[in-house]
């Protein structure tokens, strides 16, 4: 390699730094837009936008760091001032800050109360004793949507149990176990 075809390292962190600088700007104001566009109450079909929004807010806050330091290092005054603004902009809108955040505890306990209504529904009905066994099948017309519908945010299973027991989700347990949330008895 030749003298003339060698690129000086101050060359290639001005590129850096405006580079970065841009994407700074760019990925707060994603953080932004995907924050302002989450209703106040998080639910369980907005919870992938809300894990996209935190997950969005950290590039905000390492992005334009790298960009501020790539324009301390460059001497360039423009990428270390977009990059500072994007660090600040990022964190005054935190994810979070104007939501009530998701609750799949919640969530997972409304799903238990209705597989225990439409599982005490199903023994009115056919007259069944404790310990009788029953399955997703057939309490799935006494749910809005069928039993398959029902879905545990963090990955648990539900578990109708046999009569005289409460259903239960493998990773939050029974209604008796977990804390209802606002609203919920």
């Amino acid at each position: 390699m030749t003298a003339e075809q060698h690129i000086p390292m101050a060359k290639v962190l001005r590129i850096m730094a405006s580079g970065t600088a841009v994407i700074a700007v760019v990925a707060a104001g994603s953080a932004f837009a995907l924050e302002k566009s989450l209703p106040y109450r998080i639910g369980p079909d907005n919870y992938a936008r809300y894990l996209w929004a935190g997950r969005l807010f950290i590039a905000a806050l390492i992005i334009p760091l790298l960009a501020t330091g790539f324009g301390i290092a460059s001497h360039q005054r423009l990428p270390t001032l977009l990059g500072a603004c994007s660090l600040v902009a990022s964190f005054s809108f935190m994810p979070g800050s104007v939501h009530s955040g998701p609750n799949p505890a919640s969530w997972c306990y409304g799903n238990l109360r209705r597989i225990d209504a439409a599982k005490e529904q199903f023994v009115r009905q056919n007259n069944l004793t404790n310990g009788a066994t029953i399955s997703s099948e057939e309490i799935s017309p006494y749910i809005e949507g069928a039993f398959g519908s029902l879905r545990c945010y963090e990955h648990g299973h539900y578990i109708i149990g046999p009569v005289g027991t409460e259903p239960r989700c493998s990773y939050h347990g029974s209604l008796a176990e977990i804390v209802p949330g606002p609203g919920q008895k």
